[in-house]
């Protein structure tokens, strides 16, 4: 009896120790994935890209994780609204944004992108 309860005990162990590695890669697979995401620089080029019926995940994709909600519209019986802005940094002031209604792209706007 001892011997079943050590082994079933190294199991445990075991499939513990495999499903910390497993939330550990996952971490730090979403972190590399935020840095990349990061990294995107907002281009005219990206902006251009961006379509009427893109998803927010496809949108920052193309322009980057560097976005701040501007605006949210939450009206009963009617698809959300969100505005998000996206910032070139550095020395420009080239900016756009980008309108979401129910989760897709369906207005966007620029100003002095290079």
């Amino acid at each position: 009896m001892a011997t079943f309860q050590k082994d079933f005990q190294a199991y445990n162990d075991a499939v513990r120790d495999r499903e910390e590695v497993e939330r550990h890669n996952q971490e730090l697979a979403q972190q590399e994935e935020t840095r990349r995401l990061a990294n995107i620089r907002l281009t005219y080029a990206g902006y251009v890209s961006v379509t009427n019926g893109m998803t927010f995940k496809e949108v920052v994709e193309v322009l980057g994780a560097n976005y701040e909600e501007l605006s949210r519209v939450d009206v009963p019986g009617a698809p959300t609204t969100v505005m998000f802005s996206w910032k070139q940094g550095g020395f420009s002031i080239g900016n756009c944004n980008v309108t979401f209604q129910g989760g897709k792209v369906v207005a966007k706007a620029q100003f002095g992108l290079k």
